[in-house]
């Protein structure tokens, strides 16, 4: 049996009635009634007028603050010090919340799944917040599905509040030690067991992600035909999105993760993220060299458009120094304010093209405005 050398962890909070909110940790505490006072709301220094840790296990430190809680953007709770039966302590833990907004659409996605693990590892759902607002996983339910299928099976995250973080990540497994002990994970909030979760399809399907009314908060498409194409295999593989700012069910926003992370990333910046252009850029490659060797890293580069306004005509393509045509990417295509494309090193006819320089070209023009640019730019293949 493994020694326990490890203090206690605080998992997340959770909201009860006004004033009250619940701390869960990862092992049962041993605090004392005096250390349970001394627990302060920060910014304010409020002391809690009830402290205590509920039974039968002593895994959630119960807090009734004089204050009501939902209302406050952001607030932090304070505890000097924690131990678990062990003796093992931990210095100075500290909850963050803040008032909670009801998911709408995009304001939470899926960033990650691992719908065909190798053997022995679990399969997962990765849940993004982009924002700067705390959600709770009480208000929403995924839906497994059917390639194409609708969104009417729903699984419930949690049976109780617990508040996301912003700009952080949480991972929904069937069980959160398989999936801890597969990828070698600290003890985290970020896991989240969901044991009714269904199995995702190995040959694809959808994942929706609802609100308590059903309404679409985040859906997203996977299948074999996402991943890198130079990829034989893609068992053990996960897909990630490439960008929150374009939808979870364009197939180019997806990727495989990259070899050099383990093909997997849970809990963690994707490994084919991509910036959202700087404002105001008509035009940009990243990154500027690539190399499309199917090791899961740079296999791709982003060519982001940013016209502004809607009804541009843009025509895309690449050629070689010489000028000779090796791909077109859009021909009089129809764009939004923001495109994104992506090329992956390959001919019209799915051959590699040889390292080298290669001029990205692009020129659009709008019907109604009688405005047009063109513009060109270079990009490096390498093969490591």
């Amino acid at each position: 049996m493994l020694e326990d050398l490890e203090g206690p962890v605080l998992l997340y909070p959770g909201y009860g009635e006004p004033g009250l909110i619940r701390l869960y940790f990862s092992e049962p505490l041993a605090v004392q009634e005096n250390e349970l006072q001394q627990v302060n709301l920060w910014p304010g220094d409020i002391s809690p007028l009830e402290a205590r840790l509920l039974p039968p296990f002593s895994q959630v430190m119960e807090l009734r603050f004089p204050v009501e809680l939902r209302q406050r953007p952001h607030f932090k709770v304070r505890i000097p010090r924690v131990s678990d039966c062990q003796g093992n302590e931990r210095l100075f833990p500290e909850a963050s919340a803040g008032s909670v907004s009801d998911p709408v659409s995009g304001s939470v996605l899926i960033n990650e799944i691992m719908y065909d693990p190798a053997e022995g590892f679990p399969e997962y759902i990765e849940l993004a917040l982009p924002g700067h607002g705390f959600f709770d996983l009480r208000d929403l339910a995924i839906h497994v599905v059917e390639a194409g299928g609708l969104p009417d099976d729903p699984v419930a995250l949690s049976d109780h509040s617990r508040l996301m973080e912003p700009g952080g990540y949480v991972v929904l497994t069937r069980c959160v030690e398989h999936l801890r002990d597969a990828y070698q994970l600290e003890r985290s909030g970020q896991w989240v067991e969901v044991e009714e979760l269904d199995a995702l399809h190995n040959g694809g399907g959808t994942l929706y992600l609802t609100d308590r009314a059903g309404k679409v908060v985040d859906r997203a498409d996977y299948g074999d035909h996402m991943h890198a194409s130079i990829l034989s295999d893609t068992r053990g593989i996960s897909l990630e999105r490439i960008s929150g700012g374009r939808s979870g069910s364009d197939p180019d926003n997806w990727y495989s993760a990259a070899s050099i992370e383990g093909y997997a990333t849970p809990g963690r910046i994707n490994s084919q993220a991509r910036k959202q252009p700087e404002p105001g850029s008509l035009f940009r490659l990243d990154p500027a060299v690539f190399s499309p060797d199917g090791d899961g890293y740079q296999d791709l580069v982003e060519i982001s458009v940013s016209h502004g306004v809607s009804g541009w005509i843009t025509t895309l393509w690449i050629t070689d120094l010489q000028g000779y045509p090796v791909r077109q990417l859009a021909n009089n295509h129809l764009s939004g304010p923001q495109e994104v494309y992506h090329w992956d090193g390959t001919y019209g006819d799915g051959g590699v093209v040889p390292p080298g320089i290669y001029v990205v070209h692009i020129r659009a023009y709008h019907p109604d405005r009688g405005e047009r640019w063109i513009r060109k730019g270079a990009v490096g293949v390498v093969y490591r």
